[in-house]
């Protein structure tokens, strides 16, 4: 009797602990086992094969993905964000099973994406919003994620380049200006540059010069000098860029430029024109001399001056200061002088030199010689006349005047 009591207690509890437990619920888990590609660049585009996996007991069916629901990353969707599984991504399954995704199975959306130019480096985390349905039709939603490392490539090209001075010689201090720009999709950092030279140039070949941004430019300064038995013409040297890309990848290029070295030219002076005020020159009367000086030669000249040394029957300033003659440039020498009282009519010799200093800072003269004519005396007795009548004339009406007035006090 007791223990048919028992058994009847053991068989209540065992039946109440069995209501009570729930019934074993059908479980989808999807989760993300394959991305390509994960390594991505600001402004790229490229298709996203994101491949998806059914870890659950059950399937799934009416299967779509949204891809990144709240457009929040830096990667765009090209076209719908919405994706649904086709017969084509479960090839070989009965159409019955279209939209769905059995126990155990893959399926891979794939869905063109562009990259922001914006982007900053660093690494993301894409949301993937799942919709479907269970096997009891019950409408469900998963978000999944997956991570994508955007990382720019650096691009640095030289942008250009120019000397301080503008033409450099041999046997010469200069300066280059190299211009560098960063061309690529990621910033550049601690970027070394080393320059390589041909035999002849020497001087300053090492700079650092930090980090350069994606479409960032910079400048590297370089104080070199030529020697003097470097060959004229063009000559290549090399900068050597070594820096580090976002992704912490070391890169290493090796850019050619041109230096060239100028030929120097010689200095050529010569008398471009001759002009004096007045015209006609006379015994002791002052007048100006023009000399137009022209640099014909293929180099410019600084401090020039002229001087000129005349014969005889010439005095006043002998020198006349110029300055500075570029290529081709005229400049006009200028002189206030006197022929002498006791100068004979005829052709005066006036011998000149033109010194000046090359661009290396050495004297050089040019010696020309010039001619001017003094018009016979003449003109300057003819002048001592003219005042000897004016004299006269003056005199006599001061005369008669005063004669008239002595008459006028007589009556």
């Amino acid at each position: 009797m007791m223990k048919t009591i028992i058994m009847k207690k053991y068989f209540l509890f065992s039946l109440l602990l069995l209501i009570s437990l729930p019934a074993a619920q059908a479980a989808v888990n999807f989760y993300i086992v394959q991305v390509k590609p994960v390594n991505l660049e600001p402004g790229e585009t490229t298709l996203m094969n994101i491949t998806i996996k059914n870890f659950g007991s059950d399937y799934a069916t009416n299967f779509r993905a949204i891809f990144d629901p709240y457009a929040k990353s830096p990667l765009m969707p090209i076209g719908p964000q919405k994706i649904f599984v086709s017969n084509k991504v479960e090839k070989g399954f009965p159409t019955t099973y279209f939209g769905s995704i059995l126990q155990g199975r893959e399926v891979t959306l794939s869905l063109p994406v562009t990259v922001s130019k914006n982007a900053a480096f660093g690494n993301y985390l894409i949301p993937v919003e799942l919709l479907y349905r269970n096997p009891e039709q019950q409408s469900l939603k998963d978000i999944v994620s997956f991570g994508v490392k955007i990382a720019g490539t650096s691009e640095i090209n030289i942008g250009g380049l120019n000397t301080s001075p503008s033409r450099v010689y041999q046997d010469e201090d200069f300066t280059l200006y190299l211009n560098l720009e960063n061309s690529g999709t990621g910033n550049a950092k601690s970027v070394k540059l080393n320059l390589e030279f041909p035999q002849g140039i020497s001087g300053q070949k090492n700079v650092e010069l930090g980090t350069v941004d994606r479409n960032g430019k910079t400048q590297a300064i370089f104080n070199l000098k030529s020697s003097s038995n470097i060959s004229t013409g063009n000559h290549i040297a090399y900068a050597i860029l070594n820096y580090t890309e976002e992704n912490s990848v070391k890169r290493q290029v090796k850019l050619p430029f041109d230096i060239f070295i100028s030929q120097r030219g010689k200095i050529d002076m010569e008398i471009a024109g001759l002009d004096t005020s007045p015209k006609n020159l006379y015994p002791g009367e002052s007048f100006t001399l023009s000399i137009q000086i022209q640099n014909v030669g293929k180099q410019d000249a600084t401090a020039v001056k002229v001087d000129i040394s005349p014969k005889s029957s010439i005095r006043g300033e002998l020198t006349s200061y110029l300055g500075n003659l570029k290529q081709d440039d005229t400049s006009t020498a200028i002189f206030d002088l006197q022929v002498e009282p006791s100068a004979h009519e005829g052709n005066i010799n006036v011998p000149m030199k033109i010194i000046y200093k090359d661009e290396t800072g050495r004297i050089g003269e040019v010696s020309k010689e010039v001619y001017l004519n003094v018009s016979s005396g003449q003109r300057s007795t003819s002048k001592l006349y003219l005042i000897i009548i004016i004299v006269a004339v003056i005199g006599a009406i001061f005369l008669w005047r005063r004669r008239r007035k002595t008459t006028e006090e007589e009556i």
